[in-house]
């Protein structure tokens, strides 16, 4: 049993390595405005981070790549954002200033919270371009967000908001060390 339950945690991390491998064919075709192939990738990133999530919860034993998962997932967030300033359709001034600010300050302190504002604006931007120009993926990935917040809610809202919250107050009072998940 103990056997299967490790071989899961191996699952777990495979799935969180082929999402990082996501982020560079999700930035060429948020690049080349190809946005319908990108909003299936950004799809399949975030179906994949609430898998990997729910079968290292299932391991007995911590999986490799979960101290990574967030760096993973901000990879992706930054591949966005980037593909999306590459393409010329979101401004450099002031979005993709911002996004380097968040990302520095993400690899130097580590804050969760930077990491997570991030994703959230590559998010919000791609969505925005998304909802003009096809409306059909616009559905698959509010369907997306809509269908994960309810399968993993409990989580979002006991886990992934405090450890936000907690980031973003070690900001205002430094003495404060948050580590990330």
């Amino acid at each position: 049993m103990a056997a299967d339950t490790r071989r899961i945690g191996l699952v777990a991390d495979a799935v969180t390595a082929l999402r990082a491998l996501v982020a560079a064919p999700l930035f060429w075709f948020a690049a080349i405005e190809r946005f319908d192939v990108a909003a299936g990738l950004l799809a399949l990133a975030w179906w994949s981070d609430l898998l990997d999530g729910r079968l290292a919860r299932r391991s007995t034993s911590p999986t490799r790549l979960g101290t990574w998962d967030l760096t993973v997932d901000t990879i992706v967030g930054v591949a966005l954002l980037a593909g999306l300033v590459g393409s010329g359709v979101v401004a450099f001034l002031p979005w993709g200033l911002v996004g380097v600010a968040l990302l520095l300050g993400f690899a130097i302190w580590r804050n969760p919270s930077l990491g997570m504002l991030l994703q959230a604006e590559a998010y919000a931007l791609f969505l925005a371009e998304v909802w003009t120009g096809e409306p059909a993926w616009m559905l698959v990935l509010t369907a997306s967000i809509g269908g994960i917040l309810i399968a993993d809610f409990h989580r979002f809202a006991s886990f992934v908001l405090p450890t936000f919250f907690a980031g973003i107050r070690s900001k205002a009072d430094p003495e404060r060390i948050v580590e990330a998940d």
